[in-house]
């Protein structure tokens, strides 16, 4: 076999495609049938017609010369040259979604594509639908070696399928990310458009950051309730943002039970999340109240609650607030909680929470008992007091 590489710079175009109403046809030229030959391939019919699937197109009609399927919308590439994802009109969320369903349906079928890219999937915005075209290259896994044998350049934009499943994914999420802080101030999870509240703990992804005190406070937790030493314990994280204290907690082998009340930073937290296959994560973008609580069955051994407590009493006023901070308390063996008191900076505080003992004093009313402040700090502005606590659910 030649093995100079197969660009369309030098060979051209393998077909045309002319859009018919809810149909497109696809005109194969004679290069197409020329690399059947040359490269023993199979040619699309047959995939589509051997292994259906609903990540791949549905074939209405296959013909010699060309092959008749739905209309499944615009090419998610900005261009072929760039092959980067568009920065609107898609569903970006779900995009990660499809990418991970399609990589598992791959390796269900046992077949490789060899050219996926951004110019090869199609988005269908009334559906909300992904779909991979152009099935030219593909190969069964274990076929002979030979001419079939995938070509280090066959695709530009990466060297396998995996690898560009996982660029394109990254690629979705960093627009996710940037999305974060578009709509102004949203209860505290960011101040700057394309800012996280809290890292992220995974080197692929980049963002400037609001506060880096989470990563202290993780130590904090970690070393007061000895959780690197359990696990699978149920743990509720409130006010999750993009998952910083969930991500962490989930690696070492905990169910974590992730709420968050803005829609952006819940998307990128529930985007990783997917791509990362981490199973023993249930994000829920929701407004914290008593409806959300009582909808979770199950018991905490954990629950989380730093420096939410104020968005929540903002939001609901001190008499909802209390009402359910005693739901909490009766939802978890322990608690971690901490406030902005009347000696906190920030852009909220409650002033009614003037200090330590104030603090422990309305734990305690709302159903926690041996409260104790172990630590304080002045890295939110002001100081602000951490408390644990022991719920009801003993």
């Amino acid at each position: 076999m030649d093995d100079k590489p197969i660009l369309w710079e030098k060979f051209g175009r393998e077909a045309t495609v002319k859009c018919c109403g809810d149909c497109v046809i696809k005109t194969y030229q004679p290069r197409y049938f020329r690399f059947n030959e040359i490269y023993g391939r199979r040619g699309e019919a047959f995939y589509l017609q051997e292994y259906p699937s609903s990540y791949f197109p549905r074939l209405l009609e296959s013909h010699d010369g060309f092959i008749v399927m739905p209309n499944y919308g615009d090419i998610v590439g900005v261009s072929h040259k760039e092959q980067q994802l568009k920065q609107n009109g898609l569903d970006y969320l779900e995009l990660v979604r499809w990418a991970d369903g399609l990589r598992k349906e791959l390796y269900r079928l046992q077949l490789v594509h060899r050219d996926i890219n951004p110019a090869n999937i199609l988005y269908n915005k009334i559906h909300n639908k992904y779909t991979l075209i152009d099935f030219g290259w593909m190969i069964k896994k274990g076929e002979p070696n030979g001419r079939n044998t995938y070509h280090r350049k066959l695709n530009p934009y990466a060297k396998s399928d995996n690898e560009a499943l996982d660029k394109i994914t990254i690629n979705a999420i960093q627009i996710l990310l940037s999305r974060i802080g578009s709509e102004g101030y949203r209860d505290g999870s960011s101040v700057k458009k394309g800012w996280t509240y809290h890292p992220i703990p995974f080197e692929e992804f980049k963002a400037p950051v609001h506060k880096t005190a989470a990563i202290g406070e993780y130590q904090d937790v970690l070393n007061l309730i000895g959780l690197q030493n359990k696990s699978s314990l149920n743990i509720l994280d409130i006010g999750c943002s993009v998952g910083y204290f969930s991500f962490q907690l989930a690696k070492l082998g905990h169910l974590i039970t992730g709420i968050e009340a803005d829609s952006h930073a819940w998307e990128v937290a529930e985007a990783i999340r997917i791509f990362k296959g981490m199973d023993n994560i249930n994000f829920i973008n929701a407004k914290l109240n008593s409806e959300v609580i009582s909808s979770l069955d199950t018991h905490f051994d954990l629950i989380i609650m730093l420096n939410v407590h104020m968005w929540v009493h903002k939001q609901l006023g001190d008499e909802k607030t209390r009402k359910l901070m005693m739901e909490l308390s009766q939802k978890t063996k322990y608690i971690i909680f901490q406030t902005a008191g009347a000696e906190s900076g920030g852009k909220y505080r409650i002033m009614e929470l003037k200090d330590v003992a104030t603090i422990k004093s309305y734990l305690e009313s709302c159903g926690f008992v041996n409260v104790v402040n172990f630590k304080s700090t002045t890295v939110h502005g002001g100081v602000r007091h951490m408390f644990s606590g022991v719920g009801r659910l003993q």
